[in-house]
């Protein structure tokens, strides 16, 4: 049995986006990584044999959730408007300094703003990024 206690702990994190520094993270879940497909496409005959064919496609979603008072905010809309104008795509990058996680994606672009609600109390805007091909390693956390 271990006795080991590790810590998570955000402000280990790299979050890069083009030239931005990601930060003024909203509470709760701040980013979300996920591929859009899945690495296999089984099929099963009648008499049981699996062939799987791995459909390299790696296409992600990386979903940033910020406050709404960040400054990165208007960052991440001058990123936008910059690849409207010009098909400008741009890298990410997460790499957690006190783990072994780490990511890069050197094709990407904002797919949509965030929705906006103005109320009598702040609301997470939340980015939604695609990325043309991600590598992402998950690792574990050894702080």
């Amino acid at each position: 049995m271990s006795n080991n206690c590790h810590t998570f702990d955000i402000n280990k994190f790299i979050f890069t986006f083009g030239p931005v520094i990601i930060s003024g993270f909203a509470t709760g879940t701040f980013v979300g990584i996920s591929y859009d497909a899945p690495l296999y496409v089984e099929t099963q005959g009648t008499d049981g044999e699996v062939c799987r064919v791995l459909r390299n496609k790696y296409m992600a979603t990386i979903t940033l959730s910020l406050m709404q008072s960040s400054k990165i905010n208007d960052a991440l809309t001058a990123l936008m408007l910059a690849d409207v104008a010009g098909n400008i795509q741009e890298p990410f990058i997460i790499k957690d300094m006190n783990g072994t996680t780490m990511g890069i994606a050197t094709q990407c672009w904002i797919s949509q703003l965030p929705k906006t609600d103005f109320a009598d109390e702040a609301a997470p805007r939340e980015w939604t990024i695609k990325a043309a091909k991600l590598d992402l390693y998950v690792g574990g956390n050894f702080a």
